[in-house]
């Protein structure tokens, strides 16, 4: 999709990233075909005469969609011709979006390694193909704890500067970031990319004569040691923002990760596999104390199986004394996988119908105006042949498509005109729905971490023109890890997460806004900001209906919800009553043995409201409103002598009174290592 940005990615940024080691497939492709695209995208354009030029270049700058920009030209009576070649070239550059944003569903935006979607993709193929290979799984040590004590740049600065390091030792092989879980990553190993270590073992070992599981493992395990050896060594600096004194301070840290090794076994799935080395990694951490490399094996699987077993007695134990719950949520859709989906259909249907005001027939097709009835049989099978596109993700280059017209011996200018104004609608269509998925946790369907960053800075901005405040609030679910991960792993954890996220779906609601003076660079880039408003809602409901918010996952169990023209004071009540206590008495499903998991919420909540009685709003930075909400999610996690306050289970407004006793309570967050 055109818009103010031109977003086709210039042919020296190509350059550097082609430059860089350890390319994976889809950057490799994703390099090729932007440079053959921006190659097509510049003849296109020079060839609109050079009289049109300007008008192209006002319209193309200004963001308008292809079925303005066509209403536009029809208006200033452009000739045919000449609009065909707009359309060309619209085609062509929108054609070039679409790749990007469908490119961004593989490659992680902070990290640069692929995502879940592409490592399944990988594994798919080397089991298909009979490959031996060997997993690495990375986990890093004490994440929250960063995020906790230096914010969340400084979170992701961990993450960056440790997929780096951890890439560098990939070779042939293969990295990803799991599934917007944060700090774990994914490497795949064949006997090709470890052939030093296994050198290694063998002049070691001489006898050893062929490359068995074992041996692949072990030499898995030395890559891994490795990698842990170097990261230990990495000296971080952090800067400290005292957001209370206005001062910033440099601080020099380790970090430390703990890995899990497992070779891929005959027959396995991907989904099992992958469990493996997760659960090796682990118990890495929980046996081996941080900072180990674990090889999965018996022992690693019997430890699994006594910690879920101890874990589900120690919770029946509770349960028997504080009583069952007894709610159920029911959410209207046969699994929670399903209600994910909605998510995503909702929001896609929605976004693109206001953004390009596309009508549909009866069938589902889409209709570019009335002159699409009047093509003739070989015309609106090209048409056909366009539309179908939508589905496989097969769109032909503006070339091949030139080739199908002449072969359908489609002449007529109107015709042309029609056609190729509908490609360039189709390629705009393509690009919201890479666009929208790229946005989103690949778990949940909520937005994922960087839209959240992104819309929270937008509504910053926005509050500063309307005088109206900003609330956000974390969620962190209580003891996650040990109540749900560890005791029935991490498939049920992701079910947990999933049901969670629909929930506060369901709870939120967005409000439709008049367009700002600052929204004018954001137009074609807007589509998808905020949830869909509940169905069945009323504006006779009672006003915590009312509340507006978009909800987010921010990696692992953490959730973000932004909430313009609210204040914290407000938010507080709603989010307390719609959202902690309603996930606190509902039964969440999960249990492999149908037994119902029960969950509780921490929340922390702040707003860009002065801190001073009738100060107004603070133009404060998205980073340091998050940390704040930060410490009033660390304070409801807390227990509080003084005032007898229980840990855990409660919801928090930020204060400077309350940061100054989370100082006091935790003298060194890190050390606190607070459990998930």
């Amino acid at each position: 999709m055109t818009n103010p940005e031109r977003r086709s990615v210039p042919e020296h940024q190509l350059r550097l990233v082609s430059q860089e080691k350890h390319i994976s497939p889809y950057q490799k492709e994703h390099i090729k075909t932007q440079q053959e695209q921006l190659q097509e995208i510049f003849v296109l354009e020079e060839a609109i005469p050079a009289e049109y030029q300007d008008q192209y270049k006002e319209m193309f700058d200004a963001g308008l969609y292809t079925h303005e920009i066509k209403a536009k030209l029809e208006k200033k009576a452009v000739p045919d011709e000449v609009q065909i070649q707009i359309a060309q070239a619209l085609a062509s550059r929108n054609l070039s979006e679409s790749k990007i944003e469908e490119y961004s569903l593989y490659i992680d935006g902070l990290t640069k390694l692929n995502r879940e979607k592409a490592l399944n993709k990988d594994l798919q193929k080397r089991i298909e193909s009979g490959e031996k290979f060997v997993g690495l799984h990375l986990d890093v040590d004490k994440f929250k704890a960063f995020n906790e004590n230096y914010g969340h740049i400084a979170g992701d600065y961990v993450l960056k500067e440790t997929a780096t390091l951890f890439k560098n030792f990939q070779g042939t092989g293969f990295t990803a970031r799991r599934h917007d879980r944060g700090e774990e990553y994914v490497m795949i190993l064949n006997e090709t990319d470890l052939q030093d270590e296994i050198n290694d073992l063998r002049i070691e070992n001489p006898s050893i004569k062929e490359t068995t599981q074992e041996i692949l493992e072990r030499a898995g395990a030395r890559r891994a040691e490795k990698i842990r050896q170097e990261l230990e060594k990495k000296e971080f600096t952090f800067e400290r923002k005292d957001i209370e004194k206005g001062k910033e301070a440099s601080e020099t840290k380790n970090v430390t990760a703990s890995f899990g090794v497992a070779s891929y076994k005959e027959g396995q799935t991907a989904k099992k596999f992958l469990h493996e080395i997760e659960q090796a990694a682990t118990y890495s951490k929980d046996v081996g104390g941080r900072n180990a490399v674990s090889i999965y094996n018996q022992d690693v699987k019997k430890w699994g199986q006594e910690t879920i077993d101890s874990i589900r007695k120690e919770q029946a134990k509770q349960e028997a004394t504080e009583g069952k719950r007894v709610k159920i949520k029911k959410i209207e859709a046969k699994s929670f996988e399903e209600a994910r989906e909605r998510i995503f259909e909702e929001m896609n249907a929605d976004s693109l119908e206001e953004a390009k005001n596309i009508e549909m027939d009866e069938e589902g097709d889409y209709i570019f105006g009335e002159e699409d009835a009047l093509l003739d049989e070989n015309q609106a099978e090209v048409l056909r042949i366009l539309r179908n596109r939508i589905n496989d993700g097969s769109f032909p280059r503006v070339k091949e498509f030139k080739k199908l017209l002449k072969e359908k011996g489609v002449k007529d200018s109107r015709a042309m005109k029609t056609l190729w104004f509908g490609y360039s609608s189709l390629a705009e269509i393509d690009t919201e729905f890479f666009r929208d998925q790229a946005r989103r946790d690949s778990l949940t369907g909520l937005h994922n971490r960087s839209e959240i960053d992104r819309l929270l800075k937008r509504e910053l901005a926005r509050s500063l023109e309307t005088t109206e405040p900003v609330t956000v609030a974390i969620i962190d679910m209580d003891h996650f890890k040990k109540n749900v991960n560890d005791a029935y792993g991490h498939d049920v954890g992701d079910l947990i997460l999933q049901q969670l996220a629909v929930i506060l779906h369901e709870q939120l609601r967005a409000e439709e806004k008049a367009p700002l003076e600052s929204d004018k660079d954001l137009r074609r880039n807007n589509v998808g900001n905020h949830d869909i408003v509940s169905k069945g809602r009323t504006a006779d409901e009672d006003r915590w209906t009312k509340i507006n918010g978009t909800s987010g996952r921010f990696g692992g169990e953490e959730f973000v919800i932004v909430m313009p023209g609210t204040t914290a004071e407000d938010a507080l009540e709603f989010l307390n009553t719609r959202i902690r206590e309603e996930v606190q008495k509902t039964s969440f499903m999960g249990d492999p043995k149908g037994q119902p998991i029960e969950v509780t919420l921490s929340i922390g909540v702040a707003d860009n409201l002065s801190l001073e009685e009738g100060g107004g709003l603070r133009n404060i930075d998205s980073s340091d409103l998050l940390k704040e909400a930060d410490f009033a999610l660390i304070y409801s996690k807390l227990e509080d002598p003084e005032i007898q306050k229980p840990s855990r289970n409660q919801i928090n407004k930020f204060t400077p009174q309350i940061r100054k006793r989370v100082k006091e309570l935790t003298k060194d967050l890190e050390a606190a290592d607070l459990p998930r």
